[in-house]
């Protein structure tokens, strides 16, 4: 009941937006929806669509993975100023309720090569990043994993964009620049709230015929408010202990940047698509590395696919060195503070392998079925259950219809 009354107000503006739409020539109304499950059976596993939710599939069926509802607004109010509006209603998106209002932005043509976006919009992080919740737009149930793994999707701020156009070939560059308030739920299910400033980064892309190659780097002030985590840091500074203090000094969490190449190459009905990131911070938490590689083939109305993942962790904190001639209680309270970084440590990382099959199958013009195996294998992940570090060998089954109006 809590999130009915922004039900009521997305399906109206539907139904009234697509009714001023047929008669107002410079508005333009789309929509997509997703409903979809998920099941794997082993209950110590949590598996999650994104950091952003507490749910999924716990050795059970769940709806919350992969379903979802939105809505865009375009309007041309001159040759050239656009405004966008996006909503979405989803259990797995940058809000505290169920509905979030994704994309709120002004987008200024220049010339024919340059454009500037000021306001809320999508990071352009990955080479699907823009339609990261239109499932329709891709074969796949659900993007890789490291679309999931990033703590924001969105940001405010502004974005410029150039295009060069040769013969056969675009080369689009942006520069963008804004601050991002996010939060996601970490390994323990503990809520943590993340705030980005000064948000700056580059955006490169070169696209022929046949091939799209893609490189990103961004680079972010960073604070993170995690309750146990934060009161440990705060309790650990308090004690005034020099080797504490200097090792909280140095691995302090101050900035968070990423590393993204990316390309796909199509011949004939078929790709071939693979992309790479690396996400450091040089602090307690867990930078990642991650790849993909995909390749799929296209028949009239089935489209099967195979995609391989891997994701690791690692921190540039190797925990304070304890020697044996350094006072009992001194030992005992860096073992105690190596023990609670640790913990910053796991609460973020992930060790995973993913192998998945699956095919996309045409229902009707503006409709598409799906389904996806994955058999993931994990290490040092957190338990759902007991909280404890354990391996796992999970198979995880996902189907879901997509569509668009």
């Amino acid at each position: 009941m809590k999130y009915n009354f922004f039900k009521i107000i997305l399906l109206s503006t539907i139904v009234t937006t697509n009714s001023f739409s047929k008669e107002w020539d410079f508005l333009s109304v789309n929509g997509y929806g997703s409903l979809g499950l998920a099941y794997q059976n082993n209950k110590d596993v949590l598996y999650r669509s994104s950091l952003q939710t507490p749910k999924g599939s716990a050795g059970d069926l769940s709806f919350s993975n992969y379903s979802n509802l939105g809505l865009q607004i375009d309007a041309q109010a001159t040759k050239d100023l656009t405004f966008t509006l996006q909503g979405i209603l989803s259990e797995n998106n940058n809000a505290e309720g169920l509905f979030e209002l994704a994309w709120a932005n002004a987008k200024y043509q220049v010339n024919n090569n340059l454009s500037v976006k000021v306001g809320k919009m999508r990071l352009a992080a990955f080479m699907d990043s823009d339609i990261l919740d239109v499932a329709y737009s891709y074969d796949m149930v659900k993007l890789p994993s490291m679309y999931s793994n990033i703590p924001f999707q969105n940001y405010s701020g502004i974005e410029i964009q150039h295009q060069l156009n040769f013969d056969d070939i675009s080369l689009i560059s942006t520069l963008f620049y804004g601050q991002a308030d996010s939060f996601v739920y970490n390994n323990y299910l503990k809520k943590a709230d993340i705030s980005l400033t000064e948000m700056k980064g580059v955006m490169l892309q070169l696209i022929s015929n046949n091939l799209t190659l893609r490189f990103a780097f961004n680079k972010n002030n960073l604070k993170i408010n995690e309750g146990k985590s934060s009161d440990e840091m705060n309790q650990l500074s308090a004690l005034n202990i020099p080797i504490i203090n200097q090792t909280l000094q140095k691995y302090k969490i101050e900035q968070i940047e990423y590393l993204a190449l990316g390309g796909k190459y199509e011949w004939g009905n078929s790709y071939f698509k693979g992309e790479y990131i690396k996400l450091n911070t040089n602090s307690f938490l867990a930078d990642m590395r991650s790849w993909y590689l995909n390749v799929g083939y296209e028949f009239e109305n089935f489209s099967p696919y195979v995609l391989y993942s891997k994701s690791s962790s690692k921190s540039a904190f190797k925990g304070i060195s304890i020697e044996e001639e350094m006072p009992l209680a001194l030992r005992g309270v860096l073992n105690a503070t190596n023990q609670g970084l640790q913990y910053t440590y796991n609460a973020g990382s992930i060790n995973s392998e993913v192998s998945s099959l699956g095919f996309r199958y045409n229902l009707t013009q503006n409709s598409v079925l799906k389904f996806q195996y994955d058999y993931l294998q994990e290490k040092d992940l957190v338990s759902y259950n007991t909280k404890e570090l354990i391996d796992v060998n999970v198979h995880v089954f996902s189907s879901a219809v997509n569509f668009i109006f």
